[in-house]
């Protein structure tokens, strides 16, 4: 019977080939965004899972009590006092947060030289946590020397072909840090949020009693697995307990201890509902919903164009009527005649959605395919939609088809009253009102783009070039490539900031600001003395950095108009703040900036 079904179903389409293409085309269009919008969602929730125990491994966090974020950063020596402290605790190990993973590095090995992303500084102790499977080398052993690096295993193969390179040299940051390749590691199978393709033991690496030094990640991994909150709490009595009342680690701390809490995120959940920063997860559920809707006008489409092709078919159902066919035969045949047009349009979304997946991961910076891991429970969400997608498609006009009365259609009064047309008229309206739903969006969506291009940024960007240096460029050897690049005909400026307004990638420090009583979250910029003049930016009060006012025993710093009034510090300029968690270091405000958009 089956059989049967698709060979008239197949007829139908050859001998009517109009609606059906409209239909194919529609849903195809409609699944197309679909399809690719649940292989985004997919990517965005398989990071980390390759991770054997990531249900049971831990960030933790650190904030005031006042709620200040610090970004995930904290203490140097809180790993290794965890260990020893929290018998739950597995293991634990510490990352440099200095942010080097999402910057390129010149990295020069074996005779071949190449700016490279992913690097990062981590301690011995780094595959305790994070267990990568080794191609070559030994993970007890990769890190255990000061000069040790990790390659990924693509990576490695750039330089070193697949040769085994362990005992081979490597200079990183222009020759910064020289190591030794101790190990090669297997590229994991999903992405990480750690996005580690070179690991570096860290040069910093000194004894674990520097608690005034915020600028590391911990990570911990249980025994079992607990609530964050459960953990935090339990870290923050251990802290206070066994620290605070040991007089030699509270000397030289920048602020009181109690003033301190810790909270502890899941490694599973850093990427999609990290506590601080941003995450991917609420634009991809945005998109997904809005292609599940053009899937479902498509679908509805789908219904419309069917019911208005039923009367073309309706002489078919009353023969096959009374030549004895039963309802749910025909029934059955017309949801064939769908299904077969839906497997159409599948066929061809899937050629769209594998000439767009290129466009898309260049523009997204994501990996999707049919084949990546995990990808069965994306096979399972897609048999759903399908199946959903025929019944919205086909159940009303198979059962509207499937039930008309012989001696009515003979008589070409198709439908019993008026609630076949009334339910006809409903659909049509709801499609208006969804392609009407789509029409307002873009026009908002163009008003914005519009109003973002025309707005008045605050700065000038125009005949600005960025070049993205290394820290050692940067940093020691900055004013002898300024030198050298305002001998270069056409340039008549050149500033170096740690953070390019409109970047994605900004290197910025949220650090807590205190005024007085008050502490206020604020976003810490390191920039030159030129940097100002060279972007066009508006002085409100004070002045701008220069080399004329040096104080050893200070620091100055520019402000912005609404850090001043957030602040509510009515007359900034020569007033004293700090930064309590980074240094003691008094920093002098010396200028405010009218505010600009970095963002």
């Amino acid at each position: 019977m089956i059989r049967s079904y698709l060979k008239i179903a197949w007829r139908n389409l050859r001998r009517n080939p109009l609606f059906p293409s409209v239909n194919i085309l529609g849903l195809a269009i409609g699944l197309t965004g679909f399809i690719v919008m649940l292989l985004y969602l997919n990517y965005e929730k398989s990071y980390d899972t390759w991770h054997a125990d990531l249900r049971r491994v831990y960030k933790i966090g650190m904030e005031d009590r006042e709620s200040i974020l610090w970004d995930g950063r904290t203490q140097a020596p809180l790993a290794s006092f965890l260990k020893q402290s929290y018998p739950k605790v597995q293991a634990a190990t510490r990352i440099s947060s200095t942010g080097t993973s999402d910057f390129e590095m010149l990295i020069d090995a074996n005779g071949k030289k190449a700016y490279q992303r992913g690097m990062i500084e981590v301690d011995s102790l780094f595959f305790t946590v994070f267990p990568y499977e080794f191609v070559y080398g030994d993970a007890r052993t990769a890190l255990q020397v000061p000069d040790a690096v990790v390659l990924e295993e693509s990576l490695c193969r750039s330089y070193f072909g697949n040769t085994n390179p362990v005992g081979q040299p490597v200079s990183i940051y222009g020759g910064w840090f020289k190591g030794t390749v101790t190990g090669v590691i297997k590229s994991p199978a999903t992405p990480s949020v750690l996005n580690a393709r070179i690991l570096m033991r860290s040069p910093n690496e000194k004894p674990n009693n520097h608690w005034q030094n915020f600028s590391y990640e911990t990570y911990v991994k249980l025994l079992e697995p607990v609530e964050g909150h459960l953990l935090a709490a339990d870290i923050n009595g251990i802290y206070r307990q066994s620290l605070l009342s040991k007089e030699e680690l509270q000397k030289g701390r920048p602020e009181k201890d109690e003033d301190i809490a810790y909270f502890a995120e899941k490694l599973a959940d850093l990427h999609t509902h990290p506590r601080s920063g941003g995450s991917n997860l609420p634009v991809v559920n945005i998109l997904l919903v809005l292609a599940a809707s053009l899937l479902v006008a498509g679908a509805v489409n789908f219904s419309n164009l069917a019911l208005a092709d039923a009367f073309r078919r309706a002489g078919e159902v009353g023969i096959r009527k009374v030549l004895g066919s039963a309802r749910i035969q025909l029934f059955g045949q017309f949801m064939t005649d769908v299904a077969l047009q839906v497997l159409f349009a599948l066929l061809l979304a899937v050629v769209f959605v594998l000439v767009t997946i290129p466009w898309f991961q260049s523009q997204f910076n994501v990996r999707l395919s049919f084949f990546q891991p995990g990808i069965s429970v994306f096979y399972f969400q897609m048999g759903i939609c399908l199946l959903c997608t025929i019944l919205i498609a086909g159940a009303y006009p198979a059962l509207l088809l499937s039930g008309l009365n012989p001696v009515r259609v003979f008589k070409g009064n198709l439908v019993d009253g008026k609630a076949g047309f009334s339910f006809r008229n409903a659909l049509t309206v709801f499609q208006f009102v969804l392609s009407g739903f789509f029409i307002i969006c873009s026009l908002v969506i163009f008003r914005q783009v519009a109003f973002m291009q025309s707005k008045d940024k605050g700065f000038s960007d125009e005949q600005v070039l960025r070049i993205q240096a290394t820290q050692p460029t940067r940093d020691r050897n900055f004013e002898t490539t300024r030198q050298k690049l305002l001998a270069v005909p056409g340039i008549t400026e050149v500033a170096k900031t740690s953070a390019v307004p409109g970047d994605a990638l900004m290197d910025t420090s949220s650090i807590g600001m205190r005024w007085k009583d008050a502490v206020v979250k604020m976003n810490e910029v390191k920039v030159s003395r030129e940097y100002f003049s060279l972007i066009g930016a508006t002085l409100s009060e004070g002045r701008w950095f220069d080399g004329r006012h040096a104080d050893e025993h200070t620091r100055s710093a520019i402000i912005n108009e609404a850090a001043a009034k957030n602040m509510g510090i009515a007359s900034p300029i020569g007033e004293i703040v700090h930064f309590p968690h980074c240094d003691t270091v008094p920093v002098q405000i010396i200028g405010v900036v009218k505010d600009f958009n970095i963002r």
